[in-house]
């Protein structure tokens, strides 16, 4: 009854959340400051002209309907024909972009978990210089800003050193040259290291930081001083005993990341010129597209709904003291 109990208030919390993200993603580009008339009717028109324009894409009906008609594009994937990207369609558009962004913050978010959460236990178990200098070198990561470190690595690695590219995410060369698959996805790797690395610099402090806190908590525990006591070796009981009990607060972490990684993907996209959902929403935030930005805010939001509602439901399969 604990698990059924915990399971319906999971998805209780998620059904209201996903009600307040219909409202909110249908009202917010409309409360923005300018709006996107200014795109299609030329002052030098006739009123006539004018109106047929405004009527094609639905900004002269009443704001109550456009939110019906809204609602009813939502259940049906149908978000209508981009502002921006006139004739075609929203849905198209996001099938394009979103396999990239996934791909470029999934990476980022894996191992930046992986490594913080390494770092983190050995910052924890080796007190001391290890510790102090983790730790700094954590905050400093956590303090700067993505755009302005997606910046500095892209002067430095793709203008300065040429090293890597500076946008796009595979070489358009292998379109002429009939690469093979694994030219494409050579290529691919090689255009995503800057952005990844920059997503990664952040994500990777406040990892670390999660970690060792949790991880110093653990090894207070009764059981750590007993299994020393015993004369198991330190791998054993890091790796074995420890890392296990000291993971948990890092779910709900990264389960938090993946809303704030999207966020930090439009201005990463923006800087490296990444063909995915962030630089959509820049694009289409610019241009006052309303079909765009409700269709890129309702899929990357939803996205983070099902992240977060997925980990509390591990959290409870491998904690059972949330589900009390």
């Amino acid at each position: 009854m604990a698990w059924r109990g915990y399971l319906v208030q999971r998805l209780t919390f998620f059904f209201y959340s996903f009600l307040i993200l219909l409202v909110l993603n249908f009202l917010i580009p409309r409360l923005m400051p300018g709006n996107p008339v200014s795109r299609f009717v030329n002052p030098l028109m006739s009123p006539a002209a004018q109106h047929q324009i405004l009527e094609q894409f639905g900004l002269t009906k009443p704001l109550y309907v456009q939110f019906l008609l809204y609602l009813k594009g939502v259940f049906t994937g149908n978000f209508g024909l981009s502002f921006l990207y006139y004739p075609t369609p929203v849905s198209t558009l996001i099938v394009q972009r979103l396999p990239w962004t996934l791909f470029l913050t999934g990476t980022a978010t894996v191992l930046a978990a992986l490594i913080g959460m390494v770092l983190g236990l050995l910052a924890a178990w080796k007190r001391g210089k290890v510790d102090s200098a983790a730790v700094y070198s954590s905050m400093a990561l956590r303090s700067l800003p993505t755009f302005w470190l997606g910046l500095v690595l892209l002067i430095l690695f793709g203008v300065t050193l040429k090293v890597f590219p500076t946008s796009g995410y595979f070489s358009t060369s292998l379109l002429t040259s009939g690469g093979g698959v694994l030219l494409f996805i050579q290529s691919l790797l090689y255009h995503s290291v800057l952005p990844i690395i920059t997503l990664m610099a952040y994500l990777v402090g406040g990892n670390l930081l999660i970690m060792r806190a949790s991880t110093l908590n653990t090894i207070r525990e009764d059981y750590v001083t007993t299994l020393k006591a015993f004369g198991y070796d330190d791998g054993k009981i890091v790796y074995g005993h420890v890392l296990k009990n000291a993971s948990l607060p890092m779910l709900t972490n990264i389960g938090i990341q993946m809303g704030y990684i999207v966020s930090g993907a439009v201005l990463v996209e923006t800087v490296f010129s990444y063909p995915g959902m962030g630089l959509l929403v820049y694009q289409a935030v610019l241009a006052r597209d309303y079909p765009t930005l409700q269709g890129s805010f309702f899929v990357l939001t939803l996205t983070t709904l099902v992240a977060l509602l997925v980990v509390d439901l591990l959290y409870g399969l491998l904690d059972p003291r949330v589900r009390r």
